[in-house]
């Protein structure tokens, strides 16, 4: 039934509890036809009459089954609304063409009930309004108690009531079903709003572990195979390895710890500045203590570059380079950061050859390219003739907002 619609979304749960303490409906309206039917019952033994006729003409064990059947149509009219129409009214039209109209209030009762819910729950109100006039016009024709205009009026009046007010009750059933649909697709529409954003936090995240961990790791990695070739013959060399693994797991704990702070939300807590250009000489004094060859070359006329452009080119240098020392290991490579019309232009270069090292995942790469495009730069990261080249080119009229801000966790380097 289309003015019935099952509604789901924020409000739908406060909607079902309140359904689940009403009554079932099959239930009311089997205490209505119940109700109606003592009482006709009632009519038809009782010899009641009306102006010195019966109110129900007709044999009574036929008036009796006649109270019954209508009764019994009751108890459909909001499962089958049409049906249970067309047979209330069929039944008072037979009766009133064999045995005269009847002026039971059982039967009124019942009929106008039975019209109302045609109308506001059947899929056919114009075919129940048809069958209410028709069914009144036999009435008013066959009943001995109507009497001029008046009456004629008055027994159409009630019909039109009744078929009105099913309207009137289909319009706002309409009405309502429209508005919690509207009300659930707004809901949905904010649920995937939310699945998104909550998506895109992931990956942001996801981007800040890769690079945190596989710069660390790999730094752990590299320094513990040279402690450990170095150890027997060379003290001072393993040292220097211990100190280096020391150092770049602290610096990976303070921005690990940075991460899980920003993750729960802890606003009394206080966060180190983010990686920017300045922290390169530190990156790349790190590297090269596990090995790299690297050679920074940074140009001194940089302008004043927003946080989000000089973390992006920290950790595509950052990344590159972490590159060139797992799959490059003792190779040289050459780190760049400049700027030209374009934008920011970032570009780390190695001699590594065909490239040795451990096989890699591709994750970094496309962490990257993520990072890039939330601030509409580009990447261009393959092979060249002696090694591996990365050219990031980031634009720098990206300023900070919320968008680019809630995407890029602010951490310490």
């Amino acid at each position: 039934m289309p003015p019935e619609s099952d509604a789901r979304g924020a409000g739908a749960p406060y909607r079902d509890d309140v359904l689940a303490r009403r009554p079932p409906r099959l239930l009311i309206d089997g205490a209505i036809a119940a109700v109606l039917c003592v009482t006709g019952q009632v009519e038809v033994f009782g010899r009641a009459e009306y102006d010195g006729a019966p109110v129900l003409p007709g044999p009574r064990p036929a008036a009796a089954v006649l109270v019954a059947l209508l009764c019994l149509a009751l108890l459909v009219r909001r499962r089958w609304p049409v049906a249970s129409s067309a047979t209330v009214l069929g039944l008072l039209g037979g009766a009133s063409l064999v045995w005269g109209g009847a002026e039971a209030g059982t039967v009124f009762v019942a009929v106008l009930l039975t019209v109302y819910s045609g109308t506001a729950y059947g899929r056919r109100p114009g075919l129940v309004g048809a069958l209410a006039g028709a069914t009144a016009v036999v009435h008013l024709l066959r009943d001995p108690h109507v009497h001029g205009t008046g009456d004629v009026v008055f027994g159409l009046g009630l019909f039109a009531v009744a078929w009105v007010t099913g309207l009137a009750m289909r319009a706002r059933h309409g009405s309502i079903g429209r508005l919690e649909r509207h009300v659930d697709r707004l809901q949905r529409e904010r649920e995937e709003q939310i699945a998104a954003a909550t998506a895109a936090e992931r990956a942001a995240i996801a981007r800040e572990l890769h690079d945190i961990v596989a710069h660390a790791v790999s730094v752990v990695v590299i320094q513990a195979q040279v402690g450990r070739q170095a150890l027997p013959a060379r003290p001072e060399v393993t040292d220097q390895a211990l100190l280096a693994v020391e150092r770049t797991a602290r610096d990976a704990l303070v921005e690990l710890r940075r991460l899980l702070t920003l993750l729960a939300g802890d606003a009394t807590s206080t966060t180190s500045p983010t990686p920017s250009l300045a922290a390169l000489d530190a990156l790349v004094e790190t590297l090269r203590a596990s090995g790299l060859q690297v050679e920074l070359e940074r140009a001194d006329d940089l302008p004043a570059l927003p946080a989000t452009v000089e973390l992006t080119a920290y950790r595509v240098v950052q990344e590159a380079l972490t590159n060139c020392l797992k799959h490059a290991p003792g190779a040289r490579a050459v780190a760049s950061v400049r700027q030209e019309a374009g934008g920011l232009v970032v570009e780390v270069a190695d001699a590594g050859g065909g490239r040795a090292g451990s096989p890699g995942t591709g994750r970094g790469l496309i962490g990257m390219r993520e990072r890039l495009a939330l601030v509409d730069g580009t990447l261009e990261a393959g092979p060249t003739q002696t090694g591996f080249r990365v050219r990031a080119v980031i634009p720098t009229a990206v300023v900070d907002g919320p968008d680019t801000a809630a995407a890029v966790p602010q951490l310490a380097p």
